[in-house]
């Protein structure tokens, strides 16, 4: 069966829906992480990972640092990974299954997540989003948020957007909402090229364009693009064919998707970026940086 993989971090906030059926995985003994480069580098960072199972030849994991969880999809070559939620064609959220399906069989996921559950209803709120408390979707087991600040809500939600992921995963990461005909967002990529090429820098685009635009067909192709660092670096080149077509269905809900998440968060000019500085803050931009040096330099870089 075919699938869509959304390269959207998914954080562990899943609709009680999730544990209607577990979804099929095959029966395989347990991989070694460390055989792939990309989770062996993350478990060098201190993550832990579970495993999840194989559905339709990919390796899955459920990925845990400082009580902040990703979803990993090993390639079938065991090269790279792909980190996101996985839909099937009848729009199944197989990931959600999957997970669900984890933490009612691992005691040690089940015990993480209790924790959290508790020490969120220790924190006393130190601000919210707009429209937060009717968007939040709800949590298996009634878990809540992890944090509920108004930095770590915002990098949740739009880390759990449908985003094009470009750079080394190990690297120091901005969000970015862009619309790939803003030529503030173009001019930005060409600000942050030479940092995500090296390697030193790990950029997710949040792709978003006007229902029914050629913004918004552009970037739904961008984020089904089999290589969206040579698509986006073309396009901004002046190879504007790159983004031309019919994109399929599922992108455009996954873009649509995106705009819910924005408007949420009003969040109505681009580009719009989020990052974590070096010293643990939560820090916005709005519009084309003035000095990237400066917001390199924010970042450790």
């Amino acid at each position: 069966m075919k699938k869509i993989l959304l390269l959207a971090v998914i954080g562990i906030l899943l609709s009680s829906a999730a544990f209607a059926a577990p979804a099929a995985t095959s029966a395989t003994a347990t991989p070694d992480p460390a055989a792939n480069p990309i989770l062996a580098n993350i478990q060098k960072m201190g993550a832990k990972l579970y495993y999840m199972g194989n559905r339709d030849g990919l390796d899955s994991w459920f990925v845990v640092k400082n009580e902040q969880v990703q979803i990993a999809y090993a390639t079938p070559d065991n090269k790279g990974a792909v980190v996101g939620a996985m839909f099937g064609q009848d729009g199944e959220n197989v990931t959600v299954l999957q997970v669900s399906t984890l933490i009612q069989t691992n005691p040690e996921v089940a015990a993480l997540i209790e924790k959290i559950k508790k020490e969120q209803a220790a924190l006393t709120p130190v601000g919210s989003p707009p429209a937060a408390d009717a968007t939040t979707p709800s949590a298996p087991n009634g878990m809540a948020m992890a944090s509920l600040s108004p930095g770590e809500r915002l990098i949740h939600d739009l880390g759990n957007a449908a985003t094009v992921v470009v750079g080394n995963p190990s690297s120091p990461e901005i969000l970015m909402v862009m619309d790939p005909h803003c030529p503030h967002c173009q001019a930005t990529w060409k600000l942050l090229h030479d940092a995500v090429i090296k390697g030193s820098l790990h950029l997710r685009m949040i792709p978003i364009g006007a229902k029914d635009s050629d913004n918004e067909r552009a970037a739904a192709i961008l984020l089904t693009a089999a290589d969206p660092l040579n698509t986006w670096d073309k396009y901004v080149a002046g190879d504007k064919s790159q983004l031309v077509g019919t994109p399929t269905p599922a992108a455009l809900d996954a873009v649509r998707a995106n705009h819910v998440v924005i408007d949420n968060w009003n969040i109505h000019d681009t580009p719009y970026l989020v990052y974590r500085a070096k010293d643990g803050k939560v820090k916005v931009i709005l519009g084309e940086p003035d000095k990237v040096t400066l917001l390199l330099s924010d970042l450790g870089l």
